[in-house]
C-alpha cells in the first residue's frame, strides 16, 4: 500500500501539468484545427448548432471571435442565442465581432446590446455599434442614432458616423434629424449628413440640397446634385447653370443628370458646350445622352459627327440619341450599323431599333436575333420580347428560350413569367433537361416558381423539381426549395450546404499567412493600377483572385461596366457582365469602409461572387457590409478615372511580398 501511495503521489504533479497545459491551450493559444473547422462550416453555410455551442464556450478568444463572425456571415437565425452570449463576452475582440455580426443579421433581438455599446467608452466598440444600430432599424435604435447625431457634446467622429448610418432608415423623424444638421459647421458631419440626404431624396429638403450646391466641400456638392437628380425639380436650373462651367468633371457630369431629369431645355446652350473634345469623356457621353432625351431634330445635326468618332462609346451613345430624336429618319444609319463588322455597332443598332416606329425595325431585329455575337442577339431579343404586339413576342419567345446564350433565355423566361404563359411549360421543362448551364437552370426555375401552385398536376414538373433537389450545384438545390414547398414535395436535409474546398491543410495556406499583403498590378490600355490585396479582411476572396490572376483569367479582358463617380468593373469573360469563372464563392462581408479606391467583389446576390470585381471612384458608404471588400488601390487612381467601357486589361500580375 505504501508503494502504491508513493506512485499515486508521484503521478499527481504530472497529471496537474497535463491539466494546466490543456487549460493553457484552451485559454491562450490559437487552436488551428478548431479555426479550420469554423472556416469550413462558414464556407459551407451549413447549420451545426452543436459545434457552434462548443465554440461559443471555447477558452480561446480567437475561436469565439471567429465564431461570432461566422454567425453574422452565415446569416442564419438558428445561431441567435449563441450570438447573444458572445455579445456579453469578456474579450474585446469577441465583442467587436459579435457587434458586427448583430448588425449583419439585422435582428431587433440584439437591440439592448447595441444600445448599450453605442454609449461605450471604447471608441472601436462604440463605432461598430452605431453602424450596427442602423441595420437593425427598430424605433429604439433610430432614437439613439438621432440622439448621437444631435448631441453637440458628442465627439464629431461619432456624430458623423451616426449621420452616415441614418441613410438606411426611412422614417420621417430621422430625416428631420438629418435636415437639422445640414448646416453643421463641422465639415465631416455635414458631409455625412448630405450623403444620407442624397440616399433619401425628399422634395421637402429641397432648400437644403440647394444650399449644398454652394458648399466649399466638393463631395457635399456632389451629394446635393445626386439628391436633386432624384427629386427632379425644375426650379433649381438657375443654380445648376454656373456649375456646368466648373472645372471638375464630376460636378458637370452630375449637373447633366439633373438637366436630363427635369428636361431643362433652357440649358441646352451650356450642354452643347460640353460636347467639346477638351471635356472628360464621361461628360461628353452624358451631354450626348441629354441631347437624345430632351433635344430636337435640329440638334441631332450636332451629334452626327460623333457617329464616326474613334471612341466607340461616344459612337454608340450618338446613334442612340439620334434614333430617339429622328425616329424613322435614323433607319438608314441603323441599317448600315446592323451590317457592321463591329459587334458593338450591331448591338447598338439593335438597341436603336427601340426608338423606331417603322415596321422595318422588325426585319432588322430578326436578322440580328440570329447574329453570331451573343451581345447582339441579346440586344435584339430585348426589343423583340418587349414589343407591344403579342404576335411579335410569341414568334420570338421560343427561339430566345432555346438560345445557347444566357441572356435571351432570361429574357424569354421573364416574358413567360410576366404574361403567365403556362402553355410554354413543356418548352421550359425540355430546356431545363437539355442544359448543363447553371445560370440557365436558375432562370428556368425562377420562371417556374412564378406559376405557383398552378403547376400542381402538370406532367413533368415533379420530375424536374426532383432532379433539381439533388443537383450537384447547391445554388440550384437551394433555389428549387420554394418550388418544392409549393408542390408539397419532401425535401431531404442532407447535402443542404455549399461544397467547400477548405481543409485543415488549405486553411493554413489561405488564412494563416503572417507575410505582408500581396499586390495586384493591373496593366490597362490607359495605365497601371496597383491594388493591395487584404488577406486578413477577406482571405478566401483574395486567394480566389490570386488563383484566377495567376492562371491568366483576367488577361486580355475589358472593363465591361463603368458608372462615372461610382465604380469600374472587370472580371467577366463574356465582356458584358453576365459571365464568371464557372463557380461561385461565398461572401466575406467585413467592417472596412468603401472609400475612393476600395475594391469589392461583385455579386448578383449573397454568395454569388466569382471573378467580377469593382473599384470605387469615390466613397460609397452604402456598400459597407453588403459586398466583400478585399483590396485598396495604392497607385493609379488617375487611371481608374479614365477607364471607359470596353477598355482593355492587358494583364493582371500578382506581386508577392518577397518580390
Amino acid at each position: 500500500m505504501k508503494t502504491n501511495r508513493i506512485a499515486l503521489w508521484c503521478a499527481v504533479p504530472a497529471l496537474l501539468i497535463l491539466i494546466a497545459a490543456a487549460h493553457a491551450l484552451g485559454q491562450g493559444r490559437v487552436q488551428p484545427k478548431t479555426l479550420a473547422d469554423i472556416a469550413i462550416l462558414e464556407d459551407e453555410r451549413a447549420i451545426d448548432t452543436a459545434k457552434v455551442s462548443q465554440w461559443t464556450m471555447n477558452g480561446d478568444p480567437e475561436v469565439r471571435a471567429r465564431t461570432a463572425y461566422m454567425i453574422g456571415i452565415a446569416g442564419d437565425t438558428s445561431y441567435r442565442s449563441y450570438l447573444s452570449k458572445l455579445l456579453d463576452d469578456d474579450a474585446r475582440q469577441v465583442r467587436l465581432q459579435a457587434i458586427f455580426a448583430a448588425g449583419q443579421l439585422g435582428d431587433s433581438v440584439y437591440t439592448q446590446w447595441l444600445l448599450r455599446y453605442s454609449a461605450d467608452g471604447d471608441s472601436a466598440i462604440k463605432s461598430r455599434a452605431i453602424e450596427a444600430l442602423s441595420k437593425v432599424g427598430s424605433p429604439a435604435t433610430t432614437k439613439q442614432l438621432m440622439a448621437i447625431l444631435s448631441d453637440s457634446l458628442e465627439r464629431p467622429h461619432f456624430r458623423a458616423l451616426a449621420a452616415e448610418s441614418i441613410h438606411r432608415l426611412r422614417d420621417r423623424l430621422s430625416f428631420g434629424a438629418l435636415v437639422a444638421q445640414a448646416t453643421n459647421p463641422d465639415v465631416a458631419i455635414r458631409e455625412r449628413v448630405f450623403f444620407s440626404l442624397s440616399r433619401r431624396a425628399n422634395r421637402e429638403a429641397l432648400p437644403f440640397y440647394v444650399s449644398g450646391l454652394r458648399d466649399s466641400n466638393r463631395q457635399i456638392r456632389l451629394y446635393a446634385l445626386g439628391a436633386l437628380t432624384r427629386v427632379g425639380d425644375k426650379s433649381i436650373l438657375a443654380e445648376i447653370k454656373p456649375l456646368l462651367q466648373e472645372d471638375d468633371w464630376r460636378v458637370k457630369y452630375y449637373c447633366l443628370g439633373v438637366v436630363d431629369k427635369v428636361r431643362g431645355r433652357e440649358l441646352m446652350p451650356e450642354v452643347t458646350a460640353l460636347l467639346d473634345a477638351k471635356e472628360h469623356v464621361y461628360v461628353r457621353q452624358a451631354a450626348i445622352r441629354v441631347f437624345g432625351d430632351i433635344g430636337d431634330q435640329q440638334a441631332s445635326d450636332l451629334l452626327t459627327p460623333f457617329l464616326d468618332d474613334a471612341d466607340i462609346n461616344l459612337c454608340t451613345e450618338a446613334l442612340s440619341a439620334i434614333a430617339k430624336l429622328k425616329k424613322d429618319e435614323a433607319l438608314p444609319q441603323i441599317r448600315m450599323w446592323s451590317k457592321s463588322d463591329n459587334p458593338q455597332k450591331r448591338a447598338a443598332a439593335a438597341t436603336a431599333c427601340g426608338s423606331v416606329v417603322s415596321s422595318e425595325r422588325w426585319s432588322i431585329l430578326k436578322v440580328l436575333a440570329s447574329d453570331s455575337a451573343p451581345t447582339v442577339r441579346a440586344a435584339a431579343y430585348e426589343n423583340l420580347l418587349s414589343a407591344q404586339s403579342d404576335s411579335i413576342k410569341n414568334v420570338y419567345t421560343a427561339p430566345a428560350l432555346m438560345d445557347s446564350d444566357i441572356i435571351p433565355v432570361v429574357l424569354a423566361c421573364d416574358r413567360i413569367a410576366r404574361d403567365t404563359l403556362i402553355e410554354e411549360l413543356n418548352s421550359l421543362l425540355i430546356r431545363y433537361k437539355d442544359t448543363r448551364d447553371n445560370d440557365i437552370k436558375a432562370a428556368i426555375l425562377d420562371c417556374l416558381a412564378a406559376f405557383g401552385d398552378s403547376l400542381n398536376g402538370k406532367p413533368g414538373v415533379r420530375e424536374t423539381v426532383t432532379a433539381a433537389l439533388v443537383d450537384d450545384n447547391y445554388s440550384i438545390r437551394k433555389r428549387v426549395l420554394t418550388l418544392a414547398l409549393v408542390l408539397k414535395m419532401p425535401v431531404a436535409a442532407e447535402n443542404d450546404h455549399f461544397p467547400t474546398a477548405i481543409t485543415p491543410e488549405s486553411y493554413r495556406l489561405i488564412y494563416a499567412s503572417d507575410s505582408p499583403n500581396p499586390i495586384a498590378e493591373i496593366n490597362t490600355a490607359k495605365g497601371t493600377i496597383r491594388i493591395e490585396l487584404l488577406r486578413d479582411a477577406a482571405p478566401k476572396t483574395v486567394a480566389n483572385f490570386i488563383k484566377l490572376a495567376k492562371s491568366g483569367f483576367y488577361d486580355k479582358r475589358v472593363w465591361h461596366r463603368v458608372v462615372p463617380d461610382f465604380v469600374i468593373q472587370d472580371g467577366c469573360p463574356r465582356g458584358d457582365g453576365w459571365g464568371g469563372p464557372g463557380y461561385e464563392i461565398r461572401c466575406e462581408y467585413n467592417y472596412l469602409p468603401y472609400n475612393t479606391g476600395s475594391v469589392g467583389m461583385a455579386t448578383s446576390g449573397k454568395d454569388t461572387g466569382g471573378s467580377q470585381y469593382f473599384i470605387c471612384q469615390s466613397p460609397q458608404p452604402h456598400l459597407n457590409g453588403r459586398y466583400t471588400l478585399f483590396g485598396n488601390v495604392i497607385e493609379g487612381m488617375d487611371v481608374v478615372e479614365k477607364i471607359e467601357i470596353g477598355d482593355l486589361i492587358k494583364s493582371v500580375k500578382i506581386i508577392e511580398p518577397k518580390e
